[in-house]
């Protein structure tokens, strides 16, 4: 059950409108283009005024702690889309494709890294609309309630999403244009996150469970209350099932298998050689799967676990890209001038990886994988240092290393709905990953 907090809680317009938006996530996944992005823009502008006008002099002193050293981080892709609009100097750093073909697309060669400025542009309003709900969202979600609100619509809205799907794979519902594999892939990508988040309030209402049986001998309803978990488990595994992927499956598992670790660490108290243990299954796992799995040793690592059968056009992409990538948002644009003539596909989608290391340049691509995978250990350690509410951060981690396996399989990643939904869940995690009981903000 969802408790909203008094009218004169200040936080409580931004929580109202952060609400709205989880809600209508089902849309994203079909709806897009930049009437949409400006929309959403203009709707996080106004929660991002709200929390700082109306945040409690105790909560913004948290709030600063936890967000100082992320916000440097999240920085860093605004600071290099504005490198790629900027005009340059030499033009070794200008894809050569372009400066090939720029005469016959009649673009001419501007001196700048990205192909096709305004397509930047777009792809930055985006991206600051995803930096800022993920830091709207570590300010909401300072408050336990609000957070236990939160996660109970994350929940309900990926398992409403998983659901929809089952038919889609089945052959229904295609008046949505949902075929398309970039919309395809984003719902199922949201389906693991079903799953990892069904897990989550399923640990949660049996802490809670526990808690109030060691006070009061607990009661029934408190034990009935992990069946809704158990269905939104089984709805958003289907999905993932029914869709056949086995790499997506595997991220599934790594993400689940992440939180239940947390779980078992905390519920066995497992020390060093424990960890050392867990650690040691999981890199042998990870190992296995990857040198068993149908991937394609000829192509490309960004290319190697991805189910599609057409990428021509993406390894050719590949082959010319240089560390600078071509500029955020351009890879339509690219299409015309590696496309056959004879090429019947419109376009091709890569993996999220392809297409980041294609825009972006490959040292941002693995620069980013690092970055999260430190993420993913830090929200980890916290979980393990955390309170009763560990499962926030944990399901934080969990969901990052879901995402960072399905990244190199699929480009559900760039859908907005997901990304959305991901930044929801890692400010989530991220506020509620400390316990603010001491003035050192010890975990407790």
């Amino acid at each position: 059950m969802l408790v909203v907090h008094d009218d004169d809680d200040p936080v409580t317009a931004a929580f109202i409108l952060l609400g709205s938006l989880i809600a209508i996530t089902p849309i994203l996944v079909i709806a897009g283009g930049a009437l949409v992005d400006g929309c959403l823009l203009f709707v996080t502008s106004t929660m991002v005024a709200l929390v700082a006008l109306t945040m409690h002099p105790g909560e913004l002193r948290r709030f600063t702690e936890l967000v100082k050293p992320v916000a440097i981080v999240l920085a860093i892709p605004c600071i290099w889309m504005l490198i790629q609009i900027a005009p340059l100097p030499s033009r070794s750093l200008i894809n050569p494709a372009w400066l090939s073909t720029s005469i016959a697309l009649g673009k001419p060669v501007i001196g700048t890294i990205s192909l096709d400025i305004g397509a930047t542009l777009l792809s930055l309003a985006r991206y600051c609309f995803i930096a800022a709900i993920a830091i709207v969202t570590t300010a909401v979600a300072l408050d336990r309630q609000r957070a236990d609100n939160i996660l109970s619509m994350l929940t309900a809205i990926t398992t409403c999403i998983a659901a929809a799907l089952i038919p889609l794979q089945f052959g229904y519902l295609h008046f949505f244009g949902l075929e398309l594999s970039i919309k395809r892939a984003d719902p199922v990508n949201i389906a693991v996150i079903g799953l990892i988040l069904a897990c989550a309030t399923a640990i949660r209402a049996y802490e809670r469970y526990e808690m109030r049986r060691d006070k009061n001998g607990g009661s029934t309803a408190d034990a009935i209350a992990i069946a809704p978990s158990g269905i939104a488990f089984v709805i958003c595994l289907s999905a993932i099932m029914i869709d056949g992927d086995g790499v997506l499956f595997f991220s599934a598992l790594c993400g689940v298998s992440v939180l239940i670790t947390v779980s078992a660490i905390r519920r066995l108290r497992l020390g060093p050689w424990g960890h050392a243990g867990i650690a040691g299954i999981a890199i042998v796992v990870a190992v296995g799967f990857f040198s068993s799995a149908p991937a394609t040793k000829d192509l490309d690592l960004t290319l190697a676990l991805s189910n599609q059968t057409h990428i021509a056009v993406t390894e050719r992409m590949l082959s010319d890209v240089n560390w600078a990538g071509s500029g955020a948002g351009t890879f339509e644009a690219l299409l015309p001038i590696y496309r056959d003539v004879d090429d019947t596909y419109s376009y091709e989608l890569p993996t999220a990886a392809a297409w980041t290391a294609i825009e972006m340049g490959r040292l941002f691509l693995w620069g980013g994988v690092i970055l999260a995978a430190i993420a993913a250990l830090t929200l980890f350690r916290r979980a393990l240092l955390r309170g009763r509410d560990y499962f926030y951060a944990g399901t934080g981690a969990a969901c990052i290393v879901a995402l960072l396996v399905s990244f190199f399989s699929n480009a559900g990643a760039f859908g907005l709905s997901e990304s959305f939904l991901i930044s929801v869940v890692y400010g989530l995690a991220l506020a509620q990953s400390r316990s603010w009981n001491t003035q050192a903000f010890a975990g407790g």
